[in-house]
Formats: C-alpha cells, structure tokens, sequence
C-alpha cells in the first residue's frame, strides 16, 4: 500500500498462477482483429473462477478498503491477446499503445494478472510514478495522446510491468500515465477493473456490469460530482469515528 499510494502503483505479493492456468483453459473468443484477440470466460466457469480471484484478493481489499474508507468491489473482467503490428499506419492506435489516463475520477482501479511469462518483448504494460507526471510532461513535451514526442531514451519514473505467469500489478489509471507497448511476440492479460463504491447499495455482488457503475466514475455535471464526493467524504468520517471507538 505504501508503494501504491506513492507512485500509484505495486506489484502485488499475490500468485495468481494456477488461476491463470484455469483462464487459460476456460477462455471463449469473442472478437477478433489482426493485431488483437478479446476473450471472456467460459459461462459454466465465470463465477467458479471469479470467487477465487475474490479469495486470492481478500486481505488486499481489506487494505484498500481502510485506505479509501470505503467498499471496493470487483467490477468488470476483461481478457485479451495483444499481436505484433505489421504495416502500422501512423495515425493509428491499435491497443491504447499511446501514453494516456483514463477518463474516470478516482474511484476507479486496474489490476493486470500476466496470464503468460510476459518479457520486454511482448508489449508489456509501461507505468509513469504519478509524482513524476509533471517530469513526464516536460520531458515528452506531452499535450495529449495524440501529440506528444515518443522519445526512446529509458526514464527511471516509468516502469515495464514484464513478469512471470501469474504475477500482478494494482495501477491507479486515472492518475498515472500508462500505455501499452507495441510486442514483437504476444501478450495475454486478464484485467480487473476494481470500484471503490461510496455507498454499499450501489453495489450488487451477484453479477458484474461496469456500464451501470459508470455514472459513479463519470460524473455528468459539476453538481452530481459534488455530490458523489459529499458520500466519499461521509465514508470517511464513519470510518474515523470507527477506529477512534
């Protein structure tokens, strides 16, 4: 926690390699491009696996529950394949290979599990420390994803996330500045989109639909993100008189 709240991201102490083995046996195709491959999980299976991820996860969320001061919940699961690209054309983005943070105020969270070894080769996921964000921007002469200077020198603050099969990493999206990078072999990943929920009704455990948290993670006007923050505020005032009792 203390490496996730400084640079906005850990790997985390957790092996996730047997379930990575079950994905890996249990995957449908559900659409395909020449550089991508996107999967879910078998239906028979979903639930089976999903409940051992919660497990696997267990004394994380506890952590992050004390750290937010509120729930955090599992809400989406996605899994794809990332190919090699041949006859790139310039103004094209394949798989978000453009450095970039996500659209959403933070209550929204991504862990990645490598569900293959992945090395330098295989795209890996690139991180920048969140407290150098400001070094990135000077550096990059960084505007947006679609302008900025793509400089190949190797900067200490941005970190190569290449690991074994089963290993993981927590990223805290809207406030870091990710990419993927383009691989000369494959990479298969299974990402978590984690939700750090302001009210316990919002959340309904027995299925996963990320579409209906959306308006929790993109507020529509200045007004309902006012109010969204008054209950995060709230959480937090519970949980200070929680552990002064």
């Amino acid at each position: 926690m203390k490496s996730f709240d400084e640079k906005g991201y850990s790997k985390l102490d957790i092996n996730f390699k047997e379930i990575a083995d079950e994905v890996k046996n249990n995957l449908v195709k559900i659409k395909e491009s020449k550089n991508r491959i996107e999967y879910e999980l078998d239906k028979s299976k979903d639930k089976d696996i999903l409940n051992k991820i919660d497990s696997k996860l267990k004394n994380l969320s506890k952590d992050l529950n004390n750290y937010y001061c509120s729930e955090v919940h599992i809400a989406d699961l996605s899994i794809w394949e990332n190919f090699s690209i041949n006859n790139a054309e310039n103004n094209t983005e394949y798989f978000s290979e453009r450095f970039h943070c996500d659209g959403y105020i933070s209550n929204y969270l991504k862990i990645h599990i490598n569900l293959i070894d992945v090395d330098i080769n295989c795209g890996p996921l690139n991180i920048v420390n969140k407290k150098k964000n400001f070094n990135f921007l000077k550096d990059f002469v960084y505007t947006n994803r679609e302008n900025y200077i793509n400089s190949n020198q190797n900067f200490d603050y941005i970190y190569s996330n290449v690991g074994l099969k089963g290993d993981a990493i927590m990223f805290d999206s809207p406030n870091c500045f990710h990419r993927a990078t383009i691989p000369s072999k494959s990479r298969l990943m299974l990402q978590l989109i984690l939700f750090i929920s302001p009210n316990k009704k919002i959340i309904k455990r027995s299925t996963l639909n990320f579409v209906e948290l959306k308006k929790y993670t993109k507020p529509s006007s200045v007004i309902y993100m006012i109010f969204i923050f008054y209950l995060y505020l709230k959480n937090k005032f519970l949980k200070l008189n929680e552990f002064k009792n």
